[in-house]
């Protein structure tokens, strides 16, 4: 196992480019326009109306005739290819990606030109030597058996294309310790952007920390083999927000058919730590702490540092496991026991509360740090 903390001169030659395909992937692009480096560039496919909404800050390519492929996936990829070879769309994929540093693929799963184009679009950067990765979305269950198949589908070939894969699903974003109250349809939607741009950003982040980093992080990501990939976002304050960020982070989740919520085994581990100006290393060391404890205590940990002074004494976890075998269990092992639920309100709850509630204390796993003198600032990463 190592940790790469990142408290380095970041790389800002890092040459990366993002595909968003299909309608989720380009209402995608325009939230990471606010993430992301200024010089990144921005590429929108879709069979539909998805590349009217993204013109104006990015390249674009209208496959077919703009009425999409009726949600068939087939449909969409023979939109895209010709029968002879790869066709304009494809040889225009190509001349994106070329010189690339960083491929990301951006797509919703389930529908005709995410689950169709996606795969194909993969395989074209990745034979272009970048690092490759996809963030994609898992549709709702509400949205029915056929698109839950097509996605399942698609996010297999995908697996086969790429160094690695980031899931969401969009049932987490409706799992009430996630998602307190009601949240309406159009706001689920936003939640589901906002959290693949989280993972996207903080991706970025780790590799673009220095030359060093980015091979560390190139050479683990791409390692992860054929086991699956997660983010997992949370958020939490006080002296151990970080702490009990992580914690609500894995809480009862079941991201990409993956059960998080007692812990799981990754090879490679990015963690994306954002705090206001009281955030000292203490609290990172023990956010680090808890992250390890729940991925097995042997994965590559890829920490990266924020400083916001906006956030005040809020601190943002951002995790992204790739490498899983779901067939390690944390709680077969006894190396770790899953944490009861505790409420939406993580950061009142202390220590001596979980205990009372019969939850295994984070304590075990991570000391406690003892504030003694004023924070000692990292530099932001």
């Amino acid at each position: 196992m190592t940790i790469n903390l990142t408290l380095e001169r970041p790389l800002t030659n890092l040459d990366v480019r993002v595909v968003g395909v299909g309608g989720a992937g380009c209402s995608a692009l325009r939230s990471l326009g606010d993430f992301l480096p200024d010089d990144t560039r921005f590429l929108g496919i879709d069979t539909g109306t998805g590349t009217d909404s993204v013109r104006n800050f990015a390249e674009f390519i209208q496959v077919g005739d703009g009425f999409g492929s009726g949600g068939d996936a087939v449909a969409a990829a023979e939109l895209f290819v010709d029968s002879d070879g790869p066709g304009e769309y494809g040889k225009a994929v190509t001349e994106f990606v070329t010189g690339a540093d960083v491929v990301i693929i951006v797509a919703g799963l389930g529908r005709g030109s995410g689950s169709g184009i996606a795969p194909l679009v993969a395989h074209i950067a990745h034979d272009s030597g970048a690092l490759t990765l996809a963030a994609v979305n898992l549709p709702f269950e509400f949205e029915g058996r056929f698109r839950t198949q097509s996605a399942v589908q698609a996010l297999e070939i995908l697996r086969n294309a790429v160094d690695t894969v980031i899931v969401t699903s969009n049932n987490d974003l409706l799992n009430p310790v996630r998602a307190p109250g009601s949240m309406s349809l159009v706001d689920a939607f936003k939640e589901a952007d906002r959290k693949v741009s989280n993972s996207v950003s903080t991706v970025v982040s780790a590799l673009a920390v220095s030359a060093d980093k980015f091979g560390e992080v190139r050479r683990s990501l791409s390692q992860s083999g054929s086991g699956k990939s997660i983010v997992l976002l949370a958020s939490s304050h006080g002296l151990h927000g970080g702490k009990y960020a992580v914690i609500r982070a894995f809480e009862g989740l079941s991201s990409g058919g993956i059960d998080t919520s007692g812990g799981c085994v990754a090879r490679s581990v990015v963690v994306h730590i954002e705090g206001g100006i009281g955030m000292s290393s203490g609290q990172v060391q023990e956010t680090i702490a808890v992250a390890m404890a729940r991925t097995g205590g042997r994965a590559d940990m890829h920490v990266t540092t924020v400083r916001d002074v906006a956030l005040g004494p809020q601190i943002r976890v951002t995790l992204i496991l790739t490498g899983i075998d779901p067939s390690q269990d944390l709680n077969s092992s006894g190396k770790l026991r899953p944490y009861r639920k505790i409420n939406s309100d993580a950061h009142s709850v202390q220590p001596a509360e979980l205990q009372s509630r019969g939850a295994v204390p984070v304590e075990r796993y991570a000391p406690l740090p003892v504030r003694r003198r004023g924070p000692m600032l990292l530099s932001a990463g």
